[in-house]
């Protein structure tokens, strides 16, 4: 699983497995994800949120892209270019581990 991120626009590009991992799919609906700073590390982690919850925050919409047949977002907190200032690589597939919390709920972090 991986990302490519892009900071001339800021945008994600999920991978095939990510997208079927956070359950993204084309005859799905509108589907959020929610970007933030992991807690203690130099990195982002990311995770599908509601949208009732997507209405009280800063989320992406994810859409598909059906001349390149993936799917991404644009993220605008943080920013990719925040990500890349704070030590992510540039416009770069950075590999995707699923981690699990302690309530049994997990995000996805990147790796970098």
């Amino acid at each position: 699983m991986y990302v490519i991120l892009d900071s001339t626009d800021n945008s994600v590009t999920l991978s095939k497995k990510l997208a079927k991992a956070l359950d993204i799919g084309e005859d799905r609906g509108a589907c959020f994800i929610f970007m933030f700073s992991v807690k203690g590390e130099n990195t982002f982690g990311l995770k599908r949120v509601p949208a009732s919850f997507a209405k009280k925050t800063e989320c992406g919409l994810v859409s598909y892209n059906t001349d390149l047949k993936s799917f991404g977002f644009i993220t605008n907190c943080p920013t990719v270019n925040y990500m890349v200032y704070r030590g992510l690589k540039e416009n770069v597939k950075l590999k995707v581990t699923k981690e699990i919390l302690s309530d049994g709920s997990h995000f996805f972090k990147i790796k970098n």
